[in-house]
């Protein structure tokens, strides 16, 4: 069977009516999202960025904010070495507290 060729605009408007309809608007438009090339020029962005900044400075704050992240966040238990009843209710207690336990 050879496929009739159509021109790119028309399957675009098709591929995006089908996303609507399946997706929704709000879906769609965040799936689009994924593909979009960006704007302005890094390069050019991330030289004034850190104009003023070393290697060393710029690792130094990644480390400082990872730590202030890591402090900050909510331990959760680890229930893999308890019993399947008791894994449930520790759940069951995150679910109330609206955490998700992994």
């Amino acid at each position: 069977m050879i496929a009739e060729m159509r021109p790119l605009t028309e399957i675009t408007v098709e591929a995006l009516r089908l996303l609507y309809k399946e997706l929704g608007i709000v879906n769609t438009i965040r799936f689009l999202q994924q593909f979009t090339n960006g704007l302005g020029n890094y390069t050019e962005d991330r030289a004034a960025l850190f104009a003023d900044q070393t290697l060393d400075d710029v690792i130094k704050q990644i480390k400082e904010r990872r730590q202030r992240l890591s402090s900050s966040r909510t331990v959760r238990p680890n229930i893999s070495a308890v019993s399947p009843r008791e894994s449930l209710r520790i759940r069951s207690i995150w679910k109330r507290r609206s955490l998700a336990v992994v």
